[in-house]
């Protein structure tokens, strides 16, 4: 076989990726480009799910724009939360019957404007699943996301996921999916770049559950209580449970923590607090008293 040149490499290159400064030209069909701007080196992937952004490299370069945003802005719509509830049962089931994982793809048809959830041919066990592609529904259909599930495992992405998922898609795991509230995780994976999403950023979520008007103007936050300083406590204002301590007096303020019953805690918002060496209460008068902290 024929050694590529490493001129017929950069050519190539230059055909695929495009390189820019502050800003990628309206017309530019590359689905890869990498610009430079006032914050550093941004890559921006373009493909038939949407438009990706990734700040690759952060520095200060003065006199360029800064204009990019890490993000993406789909170029699909997103996929029916019916689907999910949909995929999250199967993997339950999956569970139960084989107690194994299991593997799930999201396809989205054009022609059509729909969803379509597919399950491959697969073979699993309790840490690994092998499925069949279908290569006719992956060139014919756009694959946005893939997701497997962790049986009884935690959600998170292993070792294994970080090698076999680099396409520029949308990937999940489901764990603990023999429980009634089953943990996920989705991200999107961009040039190899990872980066966490959360379900409603894919998934076209119910809206809110409506609830009478009125409840809101029932709820009222309570007032956190002002703070005074030590300074601010008076003798004579103490309530009469206080006329036999003089030895809450006697001392200097500043040395009031090194005392013999070092430690006061609050007890209630009424002011009610503990001589932790012996155990008494004592009511304070709440005007000339604040949060001991």
């Amino acid at each position: 076989m024929e050694k590529i040149s490493e001129e017929s490499k950069l050519s190539l290159q230059k055909t695929l990726v495009g390189h820019y400064i502050e800003n990628i030209p309206d017309k530019c069909k590359k689905k890869v480009s990498y610009v430079l701007q006032g914050d550093g080196l941004w890559q921006v992937r373009k493909n038939k799910i949407g438009t990706f952004a990734v700040h690759m490299y952060e520095t200060i370069i003065p006199g360029l724009e800064c204009n990019l945003e890490a993000g993406w802005e789909l170029n699909v719509p997103k996929i029916p939360i019916e689907l999910w509830n949909m995929a999250t049962s199967f993997f339950k089931d999956v569970n139960r019957v084989h107690n194994s994982e299991a593997y799930l793809q999201f396809f989205y048809d054009e022609k059509d404007n729909e969803y379509i959830l597919h399950c491959s041919k697969q073979v699993v066990s309790g840490a690994s699943v092998k499925y069949e592609n279908d290569e006719m529904l992956e060139s014919d259909k756009i694959l946005v996301l893939e997701v497997h599930s962790h049986n009884s495992m935690g959600a998170f992405f292993s070792g294994i996921d970080d090698s076999d998922e680099r396409s520029d898609r949308f990937f999940g795991v489901i764990g603990k999916v023999n429980t009634c509230t089953p943990e996920y995780k989705l991200r999107l994976m961009m040039g190899g770049f990872p980066m966490e999403v959360n379900l409603e950023d894919v998934f076209e979520v119910e809206g809110a559950v409506v609830y009478p008007e009125d409840w809101l103007s029932k709820v009222e936050k309570r007032k956190a209580n002002k703070k005074k300083e030590y300074s601010d406590i008076k003798r004579e204002r103490y309530s009469d449970s206080f006329k036999d301590e003089d030895w809450l007096f006697d001392k200097e303020l500043e040395d009031f923590d090194s005392h013999k019953r070092e430690e006061l805690e609050v007890f209630s918002d009424e002011s009610i607090y503990r001589g932790s060496s012996n155990g008494q209460f004592y009511e304070l008068e709440d005007k000339y008293w604040k949060d001991y902290e």
